[in-house]
């Protein structure tokens, strides 16, 4: 019959299998990864085309790799359509920018940072300490993992479905200074409204310069009302490295005031460090610091409190 295939799928007379690869990819890209394999053996000339569809990764781990901007790593995680899972650990950026990840599909991210990043300039390099910011728009995105970032500059959008949620804020040379730390715990707050497991580092609790200002009452402003995260989802708080300071103790009481489903919530005392003979952080008053967290009225009758020595091993991490 004119125009018909040779009785060897894959001939000459076979227009499908002739036409150009990247068309057959945009074709094969409609149809699901099983489909994919499948169509594989309809030609030898698609014998192994299913192991270069882009459309299959689905979990991907980027360790201690040099990005040349930040805008790099977004269009990479962009053509992965059904990404899920995605690890950017020891990464490293040349520029002082904001990291973005916009993935529809994915639904488990971890970013760690690395302490120092390499920031090219010219013909030479030299290692800095970079404050990179931080974007996330990922709508089924369930688990948020956040180390070591510097910069309070970061928004999640469109997060309806994360659940649980890491952000440890790593102190940079000049240090966060009380007012960024509070606002970028409220805004965290705002963003993730329907989380139920957060972990937080003690950078939003306290700024290490703080202890030195002439100013004891600095003002530590929470959010007005009560997030929907905090009513009908919060379920689990985790503090960790708490010293006994007022500004804790409200952080504490507005999660116990406004927490309405909270059922868990351990505090972790920090231990005892010194820089240049004069002590940081410790726990010289816990009993007090205990004694006011027992008195403070709750929303959830179910809440169990629990505080924990520094000698523990467990790890923020965990």
């Amino acid at each position: 019959m004119e125009g018909g295939v040779d009785d060897e799928v894959g001939g000459d007379g076979d227009r499908l299998s002739n036409l150009p690869e990247n068309i057959v990819r945009h074709i094969l890209s409609f149809l699901d990864s099983i489909d994919i394999v499948r169509a594989s053996a309809v030609s030898r000339k698609w014998r192994y085309i299913w192991v270069s569809m882009p459309y299959l990764l689905k979990s991907l781990e980027l360790c201690s790799i040099m990005f040349m901007d930040s805008l790099s790593l977004a269009n990479f995680v962009s053509s992965c359509p059904h990404l899920e899972n995605l690890r950017v650990h020891e990464c490293s950026f040349t520029d002082d920018d904001i990291i973005e990840i916009t993935a529809a599909s994915l639904k488990d991210l971890s970013i760690i940072l690395h302490e120092r990043s390499m920031l090219f300039k010219g013909p030479t390099s030299r290692e800095q300490t970079i404050q990179f910011g931080l974007k996330v728009v990922c709508p089924n995105l369930v688990s948020l993992k956040v180390v070591s970032l510097r910069s309070h500059k970061f928004s999640f959008q469109e997060m309806n479905s994360l659940q649980n949620v890491l952000m440890d804020f790593d102190r940079p040379d000049n240090n966060l200074d009380v007012p960024q730390c509070c606002h970028a715990l409220s805004k965290m707050l705002k963003g993730v409204c329907n989380v139920n497991a957060l972990k937080v580092s003690e950078v939003f609790l306290e700024s290490r310069s703080f202890r030195w200002w002439t100013k004891p009452n600095f003002p530590w402003k929470m959010p007005n009302g009560t997030t929907s995260c905090l009513k009908y989802h919060l379920k689990i708080v985790e503090l960790f490295n708490v010293a006994d300071d007022k500004h804790e103790l409200d952080l504490v009481r507005f999660f116990l005031e406004n927490g309405y489903v909270l059922q868990k919530m351990r505090i972790f005392w920090a231990g005892n460090l010194r820089v240049n003979g004069k002590r940081i952080y410790g726990t010289e008053n816990t009993d007090e610091f205990i004694s006011e967290v027992m008195k403070f009225p709750r929303s959830s009758s179910n809440v169990a409190l629990t505080f924990v020595e520094p000698e523990s091993r467990i790890s923020f991490y965990d």
